[in-house]
């Protein structure tokens, strides 16, 4: 199927920048089915499909949040001195590769066994739709019987003579059969047989049967029309969109989860070298203190600098381990067969986190979330199913009253002769006809009133799910759009303590290099400037994981509002309505329920 296939090896991603606003993030586009509807239209007939409760309506028709919307103000010079390192190998032994999330959310589609698993459930549920169609394909039938029978004869006017009754008939018969979209079956057939008895009154002898017969058989009422008979179809397109609304959502997942490791990844990279220099710092420190050992430096000075050393180069090798299993995961996520077999490869990101805050408005979020959330339109596929299987308990509610047309061309003629027998269905005689009728209804006709009942209170139950994950949505876009506010500010506030932070850490350094060393204040200074580094390091540390979250939570806010990957057109809801019936257990006895 185009859909699967497009969207697990053909990706088309058309990413935005993290630093844009949510405004300017154009969606990951990919080609849908062309049968995916661009509308749920309302039928004539059995069959009325809804399209949004009047609640749903009313959320989706509100009236923007009131608020102040949220401006494009990036930080000043929010950069940190790490951004321009990250990029840069950290293991001289491997190969250092250049990644971007865009390629590795492609490499994960194209390549992911995950993805690949379900990327199947909508290819077997498009055989499904091919099966249902096969339902109306013309089939060829072949009958063929032998009778070698001997009976006694207990009648002189059955064989004239013979006491046992000998027969030997073979009988044969193929032809065609079709139902059509409308309810009916229609049958062509040809039959032959070849007969002799013993009997004296059996002429002629070695008879050749045969008769050519064209048959009806039309419901008139219950199971009758296109739309009941053609139901089947549907429910298997149905079933093929909600797998195809289940992928998408899946593929969004992994697709956000593959972003989450790419910036973990960023993360742990940047660690490293906010790790690795403040080893460094304190590595200058104690080379400095040894150097000054036989002049000014307390043994004591020289033993503090050497704990932070020890302690610092700890945390380096810990933060290198931590960038092995962030990319260990990248790899498993994106499957790439070269990265997976044993390939020395290091994984370096491009791109640097967002710090420009994004102009988000709430209801535009949700009004997205509206139109591309695959949940929403999955409950709305479900919805339809269950009309259309309504649609069918009311039809099942008619009595059986079937209409039934035959008729038939015979031939017979002696020798076996076949061909003559057959040329004599049409030259002798004329055609026989029959026509009748089959009715039947159950007393009561409990069963059929029960299903009524049973799919109407589905539906009823499918618009209320529909209203609870309309909620959902809507909670979770609420949730993802103050993160996202929530993360720029803490993000301003990590950056403004890491500025302070390094103008702390000058000072100290400043007023420790002009103490003379055997002042016992700079051992005071001294564990203050190492403690200072420490702290710069944690603000540093604290602003990066800031960063992250920010450009995540971005993320997350096109994840909630549907559009992180999206297939296909969005949902119309123009002309929702809701469905009108009978109340649960009001269905009529028999005919067409209300």
């Amino acid at each position: 199927m185009r859909f699967v296939q497009e969207a697990t090896i053909v990706t088309i991603l058309v990413w935005s920048g993290v630093s844009s606003t949510l405004a300017q993030m154009p969606m990951l586009r990919l080609p849908s089915p062309t049968s995916a509807p661009s509308q749920y239209q309302t039928r004539q007939g059995n069959f009325g499909f809804t399209r949004l409760p009047p609640v749903a309506q009313a959320i989706a028709t509100q009236a923007p949040i009131h608020g102040q919307p949220i401006t494009n103000v990036p930080l000043a010079d929010a950069s940190g001195w790490w951004e321009h390192h990250v990029g840069e190998p950290q293991r001289p032994s491997a190969e250092s590769v250049g990644v971007t999330a865009t390629e590795l959310i492609a490499q994960a589609l194209a390549q992911s066994e995950h993805v690949l698993a379900i990327s199947q459930g909508p290819l077997i549920q498009q055989e499904n739709v091919l099966k249902a169609i096969a339902d109306f394909d013309p089939s060829v039938f072949l009958e063929s019987r032998w009778d070698d029978l001997s009976n006694p004869v207990g009648n002189t006017l059955t064989t004239g003579g013979p006491n046992r009754f000998s027969d030997h008939h073979w009988q044969n018969k193929g032809g065609f059969r079709k139902k059509t979209n409308l309810g009916g079956t229609i049958e062509l057939s040809q039959a032959i047989g070849l007969q002799d008895t013993n009997s004296i009154f059996f002429v002629p002898g070695q008879q050749a049967q045969t008769r050519m017969m064209l048959g009806l058989n039309q419901p008139l009422l219950r199971r009758a029309g296109r739309e009941y008979n053609e139901s089947g179809i549907l429910l298997a397109e149905i079933q093929t969109n909600i797998a195809e609304h289940e992928l998408s959502r899946d593929l969004q997942d992994h697709a956000y989860t593959v972003i989450q490791a790419y910036w973990d990844l960023y993360l742990h990279r940047a660690l490293y070298l906010q790790r690795q220099r403040s080893y460094d710092q304190a590595e200058k420190i104690l080379i400095e203190l040894k150097s000054r050992e036989q002049i000014d430096s307390l043994r004591s000075q020289i033993a503090r600098a050497q704990a932070a050393v020890a302690i610092r180069k700890a945390g380096v090798q810990r933060a290198m381990l931590e960038t092995q299993t962030a990319q260990a995961r990248i790899v498993t996520l994106t499957n790439n067969p070269y990265w997976r077999n044993g390939a020395a490869v290091e994984l370096t990101p491009v791109e640097a986190p967002a710090t420009t805050r994004a102009a988000i408005d709430l209801h535009t979020a949700f009004q997205t979330a509206l139109h591309y959330r695959p949940e929403v339109a999955k409950h709305m596929e479900e919805i339809r199913e269950a009309q259309i299987r309504f649609g069918i308990s009311k039809n099942e509610l008619l009595p059986t009253l079937d209409l039934v047309l035959e008729t038939y061309v015979a031939g017979l003629q002696g020798s076996y002769d076949v061909a003559n027998s057959i040329g004599n269905q049409f030259a002798n005689g004329a055609p026989s006809y029959s026509a009748g009728i089959i009715f039947q209804v159950p007393i009561g006709n409990r069963a059929a009133q029960a299903e009524y009942r049973r799919r109407e209170a589905q539906v009823s139950q499918l618009m209320h799910e529909l209203n609870a994950v309309l909620s959902q949505v809507s909670l979770e876009v609420e949730v993802a759009v103050n993160e996202v506010e929530a993360t720029y500010q803490e993000l301003q506030g990590r950056y403004e303590s890491m500025l302070a932070t390094d103008e702390e850490l000058k000072y100290l350094f400043d007023r420790w290099r002009l103490l003379p060393g055997e002042d016992r204040a700079v051992s005071f200074v001294l564990e203050e400037l190492l403690d200072a580094q420490d702290r710069q390091t944690e603000a540093e540390a604290a602003y990066v994981r800031s960063q992250v979250a920010y450009t995540i939570a971005n993320f997350s806010l096109q994840r909630a509002s549907g559009a992180l990957l999206h297939f296909g057109q969005p949902l119309s809801f123009e002309a929702a309505g809701e469905v009108v019936s009978a109340p649960v257990g009001e269905a009529p006895a028999f005919g067409t329920a209300p």
